[in-house]
């Protein structure tokens, strides 16, 4: 009875770390996600089953006063077709990537409102400066 406790404790710890449970998706990550967001924080979203992390911004954690930002991203993808490109990169397992929505860059409507900050590390700080705002058309998300 011992053995079978610890057993199963040890299948379940090992279920969590690889991932049981979660959206199933190819083993390798697609260039293009589209379609309808679920908003997870300021940051975060999920599209379709793929959860999506935004590629340059960062916003406040939820615990720490984030109910703003995801309300101002939930008011920027709702009711729209949500078109991210893969920048190849994850981050706390969640693909990173640019996310249009109307052919608008959510990211940067996020700086641009004052719910998130670039992240010039990431973004080489295509968002902290004026730029053409091209960046959907540039990765064929228009």
């Amino acid at each position: 009875m011992k053995l079978s406790l610890i057993c199963l404790a040890a299948v379940l710890a090992l279920a969590y770390l690889v991932g049981v449970g979660q959206p199933p998706h190819d083993s390798v990550d697609p260039a293009h996600i589209t379609g309808t967001a679920r908003v997870v924080d300021g940051d975060a979203l999920w599209v379709g089953d793929f959860k999506i992390r935004l590629w340059g911004i960062d916003a406040p954690e939820m615990e720490k006063g984030g109910w703003p930002s995801k309300a101002a991203l939930e008011a920027l993808t709702r009711g729209r077709t949500v078109n991210c490109a893969n920048m190849g990169e994850r981050s706390h397992n969640r693909i990173v990537a640019l996310c249009c929505a109307d052919g608008r860059d959510v990211g940067r409507r996020m700086v641009e409102t004052g719910f998130a900050a670039d992240l010039p590390g990431v973004s080489g700080g295509a968002y902290a400066r004026q730029a053409s705002g091209s960046e959907c058309r540039d990765a064929g998300l228009e």
